[in-house]
């Protein structure tokens, strides 16, 4: 025997299914940009891969840190011969005694740091020839909507939300001090969800992982390297 709450269920569902599905969520489209020409780093080469929220006050440290292994892993795969040194052996190597909260990191200090004779002499005997500091920001713009159904169910949430994924990297060389230009990776993605009997379904397409995997193929090639055509 059906109940007026049965009948509810059913017509809610009626009504949702539909609308679900004819959404149509589009595929992230990842665009890279650079700003310098490829460079030349051989065999045997190091590179330092850093993130700093001096450098990029926009960026959180989870979206820092997941860019720095988004590229750590490109060089890795692609460019075997290129050692990536991590933020701890940099520090250890560079700035003795010192932590990367106690450095300041950012695009005017860089150079004048590196021309100190004492570091000068540290980052030649550590060979590490560029330093890429790495930078983004997220930003989202939800919106949620509310559709009223019969009695004895209750209301019916439908929302959305528009993201926007912006990554970038820039090279510092230094073997000389300043800065050498830079490569981004930018992607947007939408999705939805609708939460009829405040059971919530729903779909999209996430921007985040595919700019931070396109950043690091960019890395590889502004490395000189040759990325994998499923990176992009």
């Amino acid at each position: 025997m059906c109940t007026r709450a049965d009948v509810g269920m059913a017509l809610t569902l009626a009504v949702i299914l539909p609308l679900v599905g004819c959404v149509v969520v589009p595929a992230s489209q990842v665009q890279t940009s650079s700003e310098m020409p490829p460079l030349t780093l051989g065999e045997g080469r190091k590179i330092a891969v850093l993130f700093s929220s001096d450098f990029s006050p926009q960026a959180s440290r989870a979206l820092g840190e997941d860019m720095v292994k988004c590229i750590r892993a490109a060089v890795r795969d692609d460019m075997p011969g290129v050692t990536v040194v991590s933020q701890e052996e940099f520090f250890t190597a560079v700035f003795p005694g010192l932590t990367s909260q106690q450095v300041l990191l950012r695009a005017d200090t860089i150079p004048v740091l590196v021309a100190r004779p004492d570091l000068r002499q540290r980052i030649d005997q550590a060979r590490i020839d560029y330093l890429v500091m790495v930078g983004g920001q997220l930003t989202t713009d939800r919106k949620s909507w509310i559709l009223w159904v019969p009695p004895f169910v209750g209301p019916v949430v439908w929302g959305g939300w528009d993201k926007n994924a912006r990554m970038h990297a820039t090279f510092f060389d230094l073997r000389h001090g300043g800065a050498v230009g830079s490569g981004g990776a930018e992607a947007s993605g939408s999705g939805f969800f609708v939460a009829p009997l405040l059971i919530p379904v729903g779909g999209g397409v996430d921007p985040d992982a595919p700019t931070c995997r396109a950043l690091g193929a960019e890395v590889v090639r502004l490395l000189g390297g040759a990325p994998r055509l499923d990176q992009r």
